[in-house]
């Protein structure tokens, strides 16, 4: 079903770090907006904005105002009278895209594109307070955190990101690494205008959170990285055998998979699942030891895993031992600790430790701790 949203009753718009905030939108279109949250959407932007048509927009609504956020690809739209602009201009109007009105909700949320190396990288910004970057798992999107998301954006605001050919962030000519996953993550901060951020990733989103805090160790206060190894050697032996597997023909296999319906939902070009699962492979195969760079990481650390997670506990030990912890006692008043921690959460595996009842109120007590 497409919806064709026409926002000629907009009396406003305000130019705001690469977004455009829209106020006075019309009342019916945002409801139809909110109650139609798997509905196609196709934004027409009025020819009275002729100063907007540079830029392609996808329409976000909540209760409070209607926002308009940059995309970076492009296609024809109808004008008011059902006519097509121009050739000239129509590569320059907005395009159908899948809605975005995820489970987590669409309230007192920002959704744009942030270029930065290259990338049309898609975040969104949950809450209010101090900075929090959370980055996703492999072939995931920002859906897969769930009830986690809104428990840290009741404190924090959460800018949750899609790295480069996953979700809504499409694929560019460059193959998938952790060490650029790190730049463009250090890079939208910049973007953002923050002097720094606290950064936490799960599974190949921690690899790209370690990465960012060991290239950039000035733009993260703290990290937490959640089931991923300092080293490639660190997984168990047959989630590395698995991982030797991934490819074009793997991806196709897992498109009856909730990772493919969450991709498939909101991709700008669904067909490039393929594409992603041949340089996830790429990545996946890639061997890495970064134990030699964990002395780069000035930010106060948190190691999170489960207890049946795809790395083995002991090695969730030798990496918090690389970060100076488990050395010693900590004496009766814990005058001898570390300001590092390690969490082993119980009763859960890669697969659901982002599901942990006690992960926000870990995540919160660390984060809020005093320097």
């Amino acid at each position: 079903m497409l919806l064709r949203v026409h926002f000629y009753s907009v009396i406003t718009a305000n130019m705001m770090a690469g977004s455009t905030q829209i106020a006075g939108a019309d009342c019916a279109a945002r409801t139809r907006l909110l109650a139609m949250p798997s509905a196609q959407l196709t934004v027409t932007l009025s020819e009275r904005r002729p100063d907007a048509l540079h830029k392609s927009w996808l329409a976000e609504a909540d209760g409070n105002r209607t926002r308009l956020a940059r995309i970076p690809d492009h296609t024809g739209v109808e004008d008011r009278e059902g006519h097509q602009p121009p050739a000239r201009l129509r590569r320059h109007h907005s395009l159908p895209v899948r809605a975005f009105l995820t489970s987590h909700g669409g309230y007192g949320r920002t959704v744009t594109y942030a270029e930065v190396n290259g990338v049309p990288l898609w975040y969104e910004e949950h809450g209010e307070g101090e900075p929090l970057v959370l980055l996703h798992g492999g072939f995931w999107t920002i859906e897969m955190f769930g009830a986690l998301l809104p428990a840290l954006a009741a404190r924090r605001r959460v800018i949750a990101v899609e790295l480069q050919g996953h979700g809504h962030t499409p694929d560019v000519d460059r193959p998938l690494r952790y060490e650029t996953f790190g730049d463009d993550v250090a890079a939208l901060i910049r973007h953002l205008g923050l002097a720094r951020a606290d950064v936490m990733g799960y599974s190949l989103g921690g690899g790209a959170a370690l990465r960012t805090a060991m290239q950039h160790p000035d733009q993260v206060r703290r990290l937490i990285v959640v089931s991923v190894p300092v080293r490639r050697s660190g997984w168990f032996p047959e989630v590395i055998a698995g991982m030797a597997q991934i490819g074009p023909q793997a991806a196709e296999g897992m498109k009856g998979s909730p990772l493919y319906a969450a991709y498939e939902k909101v991709a700008p070009r669904v067909e490039d699942w393929p594409v992603l699962g041949a340089k996830m492979g790429d990545l996946l195969r890639g061997d890495y030891d970064w134990s030699a760079e964990a002395a780069r990481i000035t930010a106060r650390t948190m190691l999170v895993y489960a207890d049946a997670d795809s790395v083995p506990t002991t090695h969730a030990a030798e990496f918090y031992a690389l970060l100076g912890g488990g050395l010693r006692d900590a004496e009766w008043d814990a005058s001898k600790r570390g300001p590092n921690l390690l969490a082993i959460l119980p009763g859960r595996t890669h697969y659901d430790v982002t599901a942990a009842p006690s992960l926000p109120s870990l995540v919160e007590e660390f984060l809020s701790a005093p320097e």
